[in-house]
């Protein structure tokens, strides 16, 4: 009988300081954090920038963490071409960036702003350096977003170009590495270009510094670049 006593009181002292340590143990988790926000692989957007567009920040509870939302507030960030992102246990946010390449610039004024394909404004600091387009001329959303839909299908073409402005109601103006310059209509921008790709490769191309297509069937040639004068 005392034997049977002894047990029973280890048995319950067992349950009792194990309970309490579970619970111990429980109040702890519910207190878990948020310890540090790292962000990673950016070279053009600032970690301020990210940081308040998700709206997460250090200290905040590790279990009001939402994957889905983080997701979403990521893939609205136009700067952003891909990401991926891990929560540690130990409560370490990692979040890896891939960051747009900017298509041109656009020199407007004494201010130069990055856009991307789809002639959306990027949000990169003027550090960035690379042999990009320069776009001048009258912004116009639509018209640049479908000129450069036309530029990706024709890689040579972009790759040849320097600088290129857009002239409200009058046409597109390029600029070459070479000097050249061309001339091409608001619409039916696509013809004129299958018609000058057969120039480009023509014997008389290296002739000539100056072709204006802006007229469908009609080409003026010239071998000074007018271009550089208008």
């Amino acid at each position: 009988m005392r034997k049977f006593f002894v047990f029973s009181t280890v048995i319950s002292l067992f349950i009792f300081l194990k309970l309490n340590w579970d619970k111990n143990k429980f109040e702890i988790n519910l207190k878990k954090n948020i310890n540090e926000v790292k962000i990673i692989n950016i070279n053009n957007l600032s970690e301020e920038y990210i940081l308040k567009s998700i709206n997460i920040y250090e200290g905040q509870s590790f279990w009001s963490f939402n994957s889905k939302k983080l997701k979403n507030d990521l893939q609205k960030i136009n700067e952003i071409q891909d990401f991926n992102y891990k929560l540690s246990p130990s409560g370490i946010l990692t979040i890896s960036i891939n960051e747009k390449k900017p298509f041109m610039i656009f020199k407007k004024g004494n201010d130069s702003i990055f856009l991307d394909d789809q002639a959306e404004p990027l949000n990169f600091s003027k550090k960035f350096s690379s042999n990009i387009i320069k776009f001048n001329g009258y912004y116009d959303k639509d018209k640049l977003k479908k000129f450069n839909n036309i530029l990706m299908k024709n890689e040579i073409l972009k790759s040849d170009i320097q600088e290129f402005f857009y002239l409200k109601n009058i046409g597109w103006k390029i600029i070459f590495f070479n000097k050249k310059c061309l001339y091409l209509p608001e619409e039916k921008i696509n013809k004129v270009l299958g018609e000058y790709k057969k120039i480009r490769h023509s014997k008389f191309y290296n002739e000539y510094n100056y072709f204006d297509m802006r007229i469908l069937e009609r080409i003026y040639l010239n071998k000074k670049n007018l271009c550089l004068n208008s």
